[in-house]
């Protein structure tokens, strides 16, 4: 194995293909279930997964594409591919397929290791009895998983390793982040959800769907589903834009290991609980 110097052209990065996700699902209100407001992987179904894929390529123009995929008919997105489905079984295994033929070097999303691939991997096994779903990394016939554990119950490190992608939940880094945490909190508690870090950071927001309308809207017609679906895709663009624009977690680890050779073999999520602790 040959090692450069960071120098000259061996600075530049690789290109890389990002893919952002957000899924939205039924999300019982507090009096069904002990007050919580959690979607259960064995009750909840899925009815939308957005996806925004970014080819980024050091020194030229991104690219972006939007990809909106659908339980039942959704009305038409101008810029983004829609796929709708008749069953929840064949939306997942579509969406499966989808990120295997689109090949994301990084897989990015806000709460995704606490929420998105825990329910999509546990609902996938254990309601839907489709095994194959959880063999979405790079080596073929290795599975991923998920603990059966409550979403109040789980933690970042919970998430599953999908072999071969990078993960990167924009939640888990600004609460594990030391320097960003000191300069949002409330209460000492770090102010993490993704309408305050767009607000804070980005001079944006979601959009204007609460969670409880969530179900009424899938369950109205292909109009209402877009109305879901816009605001599912706009879950997926903010994380992207935080990770261009403000965070910059991934340049950072790049930046260390070059610098200093004992990072080089350090496991990424090192990268997002210490990365800017220095700072």
């Amino acid at each position: 194995m040959i090692f450069h110097a960071p120098e000259g052209d061996w600075t530049k990065s690789a290109p890389l293909r990002i893919l952002s996700f957000d899924l939205e699902t039924a999300i019982a209100p507090p009096s069904t279930f002990s007050g919580d407001r959690l979607p259960r992987y064995s009750h909840e179904a899925v009815f939308q997964i957005g996806n925004t894929l970014l080819d980024k390529v050091p020194g030229e123009f991104d690219s972006y594409a939007q990809f909106m995929f659908t339980l039942n008919t959704c009305s038409d997105i101008d810029g983004v591919e829609v796929k709708s489905y008749d069953t929840e079984s064949e939306l997942l295994l579509a969406w499966r397929d989808f990120v295997i033929e689109s090949d994301p070097d990084v897989i990015i999303g806000h709460n995704i290791s606490r929420f998105d691939w825990p329910h999509l991997l546990l609902r996938s096994e254990f309601a839907l009895a489709l095994p194959e779903f959880s063999c979405i990394g790079r080596l073929q016939g290795v599975h991923a998983t998920a603990r059966p554990l409550p979403l109040n119950q789980r933690k970042f490190n919970d998430g599953p390793i999908l072999m071969g992608r990078l993960q990167l939940d924009t939640n888990q880094y600004m609460a594990e982040s030391q320097a960003l945490r000191r300069n949002f909190t409330i209460g000492g508690r770090p102010r993490c959800d993704l309408n305050t870090l767009a607000a804070e950071f980005l001079d944006d927001k979601k959009g204007d769907v609460h969670f409880l309308e969530i179900e009424h809207l899938q369950h109205g017609g292909a109009d209402t589903r877009r109305k879901l679906a816009v605001y599912c895709l706009k879950d997926t663009e903010l994380p992207l834009k935080l990770l261009n624009c403000r965070l910059q977690c991934l340049d950072e680890a790049i930046r260390a290991a070059r610098a200093n050779t004992r990072y080089m073999y350090r496991p990424f999520h090192e990268f997002l609980r210490n990365g800017r602790n220095r700072s």
